[in-house]
């Protein structure tokens, strides 16, 4: 017994001396991370999209006007942070607008491109659990300490230039992209646009040797207009003179808008074909994923025949071990994801328009359709769109719980995904709930009011659900 004691003793005693040895290291992490939520309180605390968005979609304003407020302010910021129109044009960019599958389309030419050997960088939005996520080096978020020290740097430049007149969220995220990348050396950046393109805060590069127009759609209708026609010529606004823009096939309308501004912008505009097959671990996914890939491939090879001077066929390059291992390890949380927890099965898709919707809701049946487990919906919708569209491919899913949630994943979550007014976003969901409630009676379908229910938080319905066997698709924005 009393030797048993001393063991404890000395494991004790072993464990206080490693714990007091390691102290230093253990203050430094916890240093960095406090600069870190720091940064990223600071970052919340500036004007966010939806506000500005919000504010834009009532200003009804002339070319110029919108371009001073928008592309000139953003230039002057630049000059603050250190960047130069010199040092801009020194960065080498591919640059991606669209309606859907933007993000999934840099992301596969951001991996071929890797994969191939060159140093890259990705800047995309929104992120899924933390802001670093939005700009990645090589494929990985970069550190929390970089994106504190990166954000300090600027943020204090800023601030001494423009005390009263910040950038908001978005804009100053792109600030540090760029900053970033020109600081890291990276090879090629591969741009995301936020929204629409003309007047996009990343659309202040002047030289680009490649773009990529993705699927078109409706949205953003505040700001960008109502029609495909108006949305397109905003997407469009990318295409630069004597630039590779390439699409795929869009809608009447819209192609026409595109074929009109690449002749005005003086860029050549080819509309691509799917050719690659995507197949991740077996799983189905989407045939949309493999023409998002096809144009990927298509944007990187032209990026490296224009500017590296590949002498090889788009298809010797589609071919090469190298573009196959990019697309085959290519990852997109969030995008067609499956994740296994706790009995349940979660079905993960960002899907944020009608069209999207209509696809995720085919990938999740097809997903579930020998399962034999109970369904259910976790929901919410950010930005202003119109959700009854939305919903409406939703309704005949037959889900037993339905929960509608803020993009909050718990009651303490006081970092990133930080959402000032809670009490407006829970109205929000609360009057999604109701539009649910609508849109089952309206298609003579079953209601059952005390299995549609408003949480607080992620973790609430997630834990409502927990340890019992459900199919669940979480979707929305």
């Amino acid at each position: 017994m009393n030797t048993l004691n001393h063991i404890h003793k000395f494991k004790k005693f072993m464990s206080v001396s490693f714990n007091f040895s390691s102290v230093k290291y253990v203050n430094q992490v916890d240093y960095k991370m406090n600069k870190y939520k720091e940064a990223v309180e600071a970052l919340n605390n500036l004007q966010s999209n939806a506000a500005y968005l919000k504010e834009r979609s009532y200003i009804k304003s002339s070319y110029n006007d919108e371009y001073e407020r928008t592309i000139s302010q953003m230039k002057k910021y630049l000059v603050s942070a250190g960047i130069t129109n010199d040092k801009l044009n020194n960065l080498e960019v591919i640059h991606v607008a669209g309606t859907k599958g933007k993000g999934s389309t840099c992301a596969f030419c951001e991996s071929t491109l890797r994969y191939h050997g060159y140093k890259t960088g990705f800047y995309s939005s929104p992120h899924l659990l933390e802001v670093r996520e939005r700009i990645r080096i090589n494929g990985e978020p970069i550190s929390h300490d970089l994106f504190a020290q990166y954000f300090w740097y600027i943020y204090n430049r800023l601030l001494k230039d423009y005390p009263d007149n910040l950038p908001v969220y978005f804009r100053f995220l792109t600030i540090m992209a760029f900053y970033i990348f020109l600081k890291e050396k990276v090879d090629v950046a591969i741009l995301e646009v936020g929204i629409g393109g003309e007047f996009d805060c990343t659309n202040v590069l002047e030289r680009v040797p490649v773009v990529g127009i993705t699927s078109l759609g409706i949205d953003h209708t505040n700001i960008l207009g109502t029609t495909l026609r108006e949305i397109a010529w905003h997407k469009a606004g990318i295409f630069k003179p004597n630039c590779k823009a390439y699409t795929m096939l869009q809608p009447r309308d819209a192609m026409k808008v595109l074929m009109q501004r690449s002749r005005e912008r003086k860029t050549s505009l080819e509309v691509i074909r799917p050719f690659v097959n995507i197949e991740e671990n077996g799983r189905n996914i989407p045939e949309v994923f493999s023409l998002n890939a096809s144009l990927a491939v298509t944007l990187a090879y032209s990026w490296l025949k224009t500017v590296r001077g590949l002498n090889i066929s788009l298809k010797e390059f589609a071919d090469h071990p190298a573009t196959k291992k990019g697309l085959a390890n290519f990852n997109w949380p969030g995008r067609y994801q499956v994740i296994f927890l706790d009995d349940v099965n979660y079905y993960m898709d960002g899907a944020h328009t009608p069209e999207s919707m209509e696809i995720c809701v085919k990938w999740f049946r097809v997903m579930t359709k020998k399962s034999t487990r109970s369904r259910v919906l976790i929901f919410n919708m950010i930005g202003d769109r119109d959700v009854e569209k939305i919903l409406i491919n939703l309704v005949n899913c037959n889900f037993s719980k339905v929960f509608f949630v803020p993009n909050i994943s718990g009651r303490n979550n006081t970092t990133d995904n930080k959402i000032k007014d809670i009490n407006i976003h829970i109205t929000k969901c609360n009057t999604y709930r109701s539009l649910w409630i609508k849109l089952l009676g309206c298609n003579n379908l079953h209601v059952d009011e005390t299995s549609i229910i408003t949480k607080y938080s992620v973790n609430d319905a997630v834990m409502d659900i927990s340890n019992k066997p459900y199919d669940c698709l979480v979707t929305g924005s």
